[in-house]
């Protein structure tokens, strides 16, 4: 029995100055991924449909296919001097800028007048990868399209605003079980709440849409940690930081991984990493200051710790390298009182302290290990 992309394919030879049926077939074989038969079309169709606007649009989504980026910018720069810059044209073109890095080039676009609601959310993502999630929020909140909701539930969670980035991830889970954005958020909260088992079956959702996603990785990862399937997780930050090189919580995360399995040099790189994209987090040093105090390099381990705390006295990192410097210079009762301090300090779910969470887990632990 013939595909559908096989019939339209032998429609289309018999009438290959039909656009529409043209634009149907790549459209097919698009989704069939086969390229080399839409390659095959791109090449053999007459040049009266190669310069269509409809056709140059096809070609551009057949270069992000095949992840062309740069032939794809350059194919919608020639798309918008061919429709005047007509609005889905630059959607195009912010798209392609977007997939080859260049958000100045994305945040341009907002100067221009009667862009698509898709073209929007595009700006927003380039609000988002530079920090400012505020008028990012403000974009995508009055847009009301399924992609813009889910942005909008990442962006909540990155404001520690949960209650409104769950809502806004089941607005659109319930009419579109794979919307990328939505189930990363959805999953993101689920960790944060150290329900794992429930994150765990919307990221891998989420790394079937998108395998090379560093974000969806890094929560993946952090289940992983969670669960101590510590060479898994390990494996899995080191892919979320090829994919995401300047995110310093995931360099940190692979660092941890590191460093409970006693390969410090390892953990000192991936810190060191951390450190590089910002010299004044304060996680960074006091967790350059664990690994110095576990090579017995007091003093440097004191010096580092002392700027983590300058930075955040709240820093975990600091406080463990304090409580880590104390034990190996012999005084116990110290670290035991730094140790218990962080113990008892409220984590980051109201009502609990951070020994509430660590009961909690060991309980889970044991329930499921029939101890």
């Amino acid at each position: 029995m013939q595909t559908r992309w096989e019939r339209l394919f032998s429609m289309w030879q018999s009438d290959q100055n039909n656009l529409p049926l043209t634009v149907d077939l790549i459209d097919s074989l698009c989704q069939a991924g086969q390229f080399e038969q839409c390659q095959s079309v791109f090449d053999s169709m007459p040049k009266s449909l190669v310069d269509t606007p409809e056709v140059c649009a096809k070609n551009i989504e057949f270069l992000f296919h095949l992840n062309q980026i740069p032939q794809a910018l350059e194919q919608a720069q020639s798309l918008c001097e061919l429709t005047n810059n007509h609005a889905i044209s630059l959607h195009y073109l912010g798209l392609a800028r977007y997939l080859s890095g260049d958000v100045q080039g994305v945040l341009a676009l907002a100067e221009v007048p009667n862009l698509t609601a898709e073209t929007q959310v595009l700006v927003a993502r380039a609000l988002y990868h530079k920090g400012e999630l505020s008028k990012a929020l403000a974009l995508v909140t009055s847009l009301d399209l399924p992609e813009a909701v889910g942005l909008a539930a990442m962006l909540y969670y990155d404001c520690n605003e949960l209650d409104k980035a769950n809502h806004c991830a089941d607005m659109v889970l319930s009419h579109s079980d794979n919307q990328m954005d939505a189930l990363l958020a959805k999953a993101s909260i689920l960790v944060n709440r150290q329900q794992m088992d429930e994150a765990n079956g919307f990221i891998d959702r989420a790394l079937v849409l998108q395998p090379h996603s560093g974000r969806a990785l890094s929560v993946k990862g952090q289940i992983q940690f969670f669960n101590t399937q510590l060479d898994d997780a390990t494996e899995t930050f080191e892919q979320a930081v090829k994919y995401m090189p300047d995110h310093i919580g995931t360099w940190h995360l692979l660092g941890w991984c590191h460093f409970v399995s006693q390969r410090i040099d390892l953990a000192q790189q991936a810190f060191e990493q951390a450190m590089n994209l910002d010299r004044n987090f304060a996680d960074s040093h006091g967790a350059i200051a664990a690994v110095l105090a576990v090579k017995g390099e007091l003093a440097a381990a004191a010096n580092e710790a002392k700027v983590a705390l300058r930075l955040n006295p709240a820093s975990y990192a600091g406080l463990y390298a304090s409580a880590m410097i104390a034990h190996h210079s012999g005084d116990e009762h110290g670290a035991s009182q730094i140790i218990n301090g962080i113990m008892s300090d409220e984590s980051h779910i109201p009502g609990k302290t951070n020994l509430d969470l660590i009961s909690t887990v060991i309980k889970q632990r044991q329930l499921s290990r029939g101890v």
